[in-house]
């Protein structure tokens, strides 16, 4: 895939945050043990109230709407490559909005005191440059916190999805993701930062009934190649429903699925 064609996939992944929201509702109030990104990236490295903090692929906006209700009175900014992104930033009090990427910021230098790349960077076309830019906008001191998925989450839902997008006779490739996970990141931002510490969270989803486990599905087809105009849509639809309610018929207990992410986090030690 070209770097347009990647970024084109990215923009169509993300015209509606709907299927994110989907997703991310699911790891909430689905998962086999306790699992607070939000969390678990604010351990990740202190959140002063008085820090300026960007949050690159900023997405529905809820870590900055977060932050914002617990009072924070630095700068907050929210970047994506999406409009409607943009547009949930913006809809935060106190908080801007910016239209743009990962590898082209629109900041200056040494502006901010934390940056946040949650869940973002297996989504840009450039992953070095973009941790370049991170540190060119971080001031001396500043800490750049990412977080990025293990390279295998979810594998038997995100089979199942591919499965049936290739019985339709189309190409069910990970469009919008570039191969970076947990365990090939830390090297390249060892490399942009020159010193990285990084924790590992290992988790599974567990759906007790299928209409859940049909919703998180449907909510994958976009990532798995099929968008939402796609004259396929509906029967691959109607597929993983049908194969998800016969699982659940012949199947005892629930369908676990194994994910797990890592936050790593970076200081720009220069002054």
């Amino acid at each position: 895939m070209s770097q347009g064609e990647f970024l084109t996939a990215v923009a169509e992944e993300y015209a509606s945050l709907d299927p994110l929201k989907v997703r991310i509702a699911a790891h909430q109030e689905l998962s086999e043990f306790p699992d607070d990104v939000e969390a678990a990236v604010l351990d990740g490295a202190e959140c002063s109230p008085e820090h300026d903090v960007v949050d690159v692929g900023c997405g529905t906006a809820g870590f900055l709407r977060a932050r914002s209700v617990a009072g924070h009175r630095g700068r907050l900014v929210g970047i994506d490559t999406a409009p409607s992104a943009v547009e949930a930033a913006r809809a935060v009090p106190g908080t801007e909005g910016l239209l743009g990427s990962a590898t082209e910021l629109p900041l200056p230098g040494g502006a901010f005191d934390l940056l946040y790349a949650r869940h973002m960077l297996y989504h840009v076309d450039d992953p070095a440059k973009a941790l370049a830019e991170f540190r060119r906008v971080l001031r001396p001191g500043g800490t750049a916190v990412t977080v990025v998925n293990h390279a295998e989450v979810v594998p038997h839902a995100t089979g199942m999805v591919r499965e049936e997008i290739a019985r339709q006779g189309l190409d069910p490739g990970m469009r919008t993701v570039n191969g970076i996970h947990s365990d090939n990141l830390p090297p390249l931002l060892e490399a942009a930062f020159g010193n990285v510490r990084t924790t590992r969270y290992d988790n599974s989803l567990i759906f007790s009934e299928p209409g859940r486990l049909v919703e998180f599905s449907v909510a994958l087809l976009s990532v798995c190649g099929l968008p939402p105009e796609a004259p396929e849509r509906p029967a691959v639809v109607s597929a993983l429903h049908d194969r998800i309610h016969a699982w659940f018929d012949g199947n005892r207990g629930p369908w676990r699925d194994p994910k797990g992410y890592t936050v790593s986090v970076s200081v720009r030690t220069d002054s």
